[in-house]
C-alpha cells in the first residue's frame, strides 16, 4: 500500500506540472491569437470578445470534442486625479456628496483643513461604469485647474492568478482523493502537510484576485479642493497697457490685504504670549532700575597722559 500511496503522489505532482504549463501555454496563446487575428477585427471587436483570444485544449486530437471558444475580457484599473477651486467651499462639498452618491459610490478617504482658505483632500471609489460621467460632472461642479486620467492594464497578471489559482483547487481536491485512500500513518502526515499548503495558496490567491476584482469594478478617483477668494481664469483676453496697471495696483492691495488679515490671526493667536513676554520684560527693567545699575562708559584718556605714555 506504502508503494501505491507513493505512485500516486509521483502521479499527483506530475499532473501539477503538466497543468502549470498547460496554463503557461495557454497564456502565451492569448498572444498568439492576438498576432493571428483576422484583418478585419478591429479593436472595439476585440475588447468587446467579438472574436476568439484564447482557446481551451478541447480540440480532435483529445477526444474527438470541438474547440471551445475562450473569451478574455480586459482587467483595467482606472484612476483620476483632479484639482478644483471654489470660492462656495460648503455648496462644493455639498455638491460633490450628492455627486458621489447619485454615482453609487463612496468616500474611501476623506479629510478637510480649516483656518483661513480650507482645504479638502479626497479619495472617491466609484463603479468603472460611472468612471467618466463622475470626473466629468465633478470637473463643472466646481472649478477645474487639472485633471489626469490613467489606465492599468492587469489582464495577464490576472488571468495568470486565475489560472493557478484553479490548478490548486485541481490539485487540493487530488490530494483529497488520496488522504481517504491512505492507511499508512506517515503518508497521511505527508499529505496532510501538503494539503495545508496548497489551501494556504489557495486563500492567497483568492485573496489576490478578490483585491485585483475590487480595482477593477471601483475606479478611483483623487481630488483636491481649495477654497480661494477669486477663481482662477484659465484663458483670457489680451490686456491693454491701463488693465494690467490696475490688475497690477488691485493684486498689490489684495496682498497688502491678505498679510493684514494673516497678522491680525497671527495676533489672535498669540497675543496671550504676547502680553507674558512683555510683563516679563517689564519686571526685568524695573528689577534693573532699583538697583540703580548704570552703564558707565570709559573715560577717555588726556591727549597729554597719551604723549607721555608713548614718549616712554
Amino acid at each position: 500500500m506504502k508503494k501505491t500511496i507513493t505512485i500516486l503522489l509521483a502521479l499527483t505532482l506530475a499532473l501539477t506540472l503538466a497543468g502549470c504549463g498547460r496554463s503557461a501555454s495557454s497564456g502565451n496563446s492569448f498572444y498568439a491569437a492576438d498576432k493571428a487575428a483576422p484583418a478585419e477585427a478591429t479593436e472595439e471587436a476585440y475588447w468587446e470578445g467579438d472574436y476568439v483570444t484564447n482557446e481551451s485544449v478541447t480540440s480532435t486530437a483529445y477526444g474527438g470534442m470541438e474547440a471551445v471558444p475562450a473569451r478574455r475580457e480586459a482587467k483595467l484599473i482606472y484612476t483620476a486625479e483632479l484639482e478644483l477651486e471654489t470660492t462656495a467651499f460648503d455648496d462644493a462639498i455639498a455638491a460633490l456628496d450628492d455627486l458621489v452618491a447619485e454615482s453609487k459610490g463612496y468616500y474611501e478617504d476623506r479629510s478637510v483643513r480649516q483656518g483661513g482658505y480650507r482645504y479638502g483632500s479626497f479619495t472617491v471609489r466609484v463603479p468603472a461604469a460611472e468612471y467618466d460621467d463622475f470626473c466629468r460632472q465633478a470637473g463643472e461642479v466646481c472649478h477645474l485647474l487639472y485633471a489626469n486620467s490613467s489606465a492599468q492594464d492587469i489582464s495577464d497578471s490576472y488571468y495568470d492568478t486565475d489560472s493557478r489559482l484553479q490548478s490548486a483547487r485541481a490539485k487540493l481536491a487530488r490530494l483529497q482523493e488520496l488522504l481517504a485512500k491512505a492507511e499508512n500513518m506517515q503518508d497521511i502526515i505527508t499529505i496532510e502537510s501538503a494539503i495545508s499548503d496548497t489551501q494556504w495558496q489557495i486563500d492567497n490567491l483568492s485573496g489576490t484576485l478578490r483585491d485585483y476584482d475590487s480595482l477593477v469594478d471601483y475606479s478611483t478617483v483623487r481630488i483636491d479642493l481649495r477654497e480661494v477668494y477669486q477663481l482662477s481664469d484659465a484663458a483670457q483676453a489680451p490686456l491693454t497697457f491701463g488693465q494690467k496697471l490696475a490688475n497690477a495696483f488691485t493684486s498689490g492691495l489684495r496682498s497688502v490685504g491678505s498679510a493684514l488679515e494673516d497678522f491680525a490671526m497671527w495676533l489672535a493667536y498669540s497675543w496671550v504670549w504676547l502680553l507674558v513676554i512683555a510683563a516679563a520684560v517689564v519686571v526685568v527693567v524695573r528689577i534693573v532700575r532699583r538697583r540703580g545699575f548704570r552703564f558707565r562708559k570709559k573715560k577717555k584718556a588726556a591727549p597729554e597722559a597719551a604723549e607721555t605714555s608713548e614718549n616712554k
